[in-house]
């Protein structure tokens, strides 16, 4: 992306065609920490919990929430989001996406996302997608994505990916793909106890339909990213406005949809 905002915007027009854009259905944003003025947008926490206004979320540009886990600490930290105002079925196949900023190596943090169709989170009355193995999670910015029927893949799926490339969900006392989305709990934890205190950096919640977006790949240095069905993308904020703006990208010539296994610049195989 160029720093000269007017030569950007003519790079927009010249070269990004109606059908050659990446995002054919905005997802929706379900969930916030912060307003633009600070204002909580949740309803609880379990953490110590701060607003940043310098670790701004790729996805919507508010501040993230920064958790600070005292050292020695591997208890889970929340934030809630409780009797949420308008709840939502999810389909199949329509996608998570949640934001995050990490400078941890992924064996060492994990982090769920759990919700119900109740009033809040107790008990065991709730889904739950966990994010935790080496590869879900980068260090950097992240947009964690999963399936609302998340299948885990193991050596045998897509070819020889590895152990497991991803998980699924586990679903407590009657809950289920089916299920109403009204509340919601995002928590961390560290794998790993430190020594010193550590900083976890969580954004926005949002959800997209089967079909949102395209699969895409980079034309300058030819490399492809996987965003069709909602694995895991990792980028660096500057490509996620990239993309999300549909500048210099095109479609993936991919007969199939692929998975890296080794984070984002994984060449594509056809």
């Amino acid at each position: 992306m160029s720093t000269n905002l007017i030569k950007h915007v003519v790079d927009l027009d010249t070269s990004v065609t109606p059908g050659n854009r990446t995002i054919v259905i905005p997802p929706t944003l379900r969930c916030r920490p912060y307003e633009f003025d600070g204002t909580t947008k949740y309803s609880a926490v379990s953490a110590t919990v701060s607003i940043d206004y310098d670790r701004t979320d790729p996805a919507t540009g508010l501040p993230m929430a920064k958790i600070t886990i005292p050292a020695g600490d591997t208890a889970y930290h929340n934030i809630d989001y409780y009797d949420m105002a308008v709840p939502w079925y999810m389909g199949p196949d329509d996608v998570w996406l949640i934001s995050n900023y990490t400078t941890l190596k992924s064996a060492d943090l994990q982090i769920q996302l759990l919700y119900s169709d109740d009033a809040s989170i107790s008990g065991a009355d709730y889904r739950l997608y966990s994010f935790t193995g080496t590869g879900l999670i980068q260090t950097g910015y992240n947009i964690l994505s999963m399936l609302q029927h998340e299948v885990a893949l193991g050596g045998t799926e897509y070819g020889k990916v590895g152990t497991t490339s991803n998980n699924a969900w586990q679903d407590n006392n009657g809950k289920n793909p089916g299920t109403k989305v009204r509340s919601i709990r995002l928590r961390v934890k560290l794998v790993n106890a430190s020594a010193t205190p550590t900083e976890i950096f969580l954004g926005s919640i949002y959800t997209a339909p089967a079909g949102w977006a395209k699969s895409i790949r980079h034309v300058d240095g030819g490399w492809c990213t996987e965003f069709i069905r909602g694995h895991r993308w990792t980028h660096h904020r500057k490509l996620w406005l990239e993309i999300l703006f549909g500048c210099r990208h095109e479609l993936c010539k991919c007969p199939q949809w692929y998975i890296p296994t080794d984070g984002p610049g994984t060449r594509c195989t056809p």
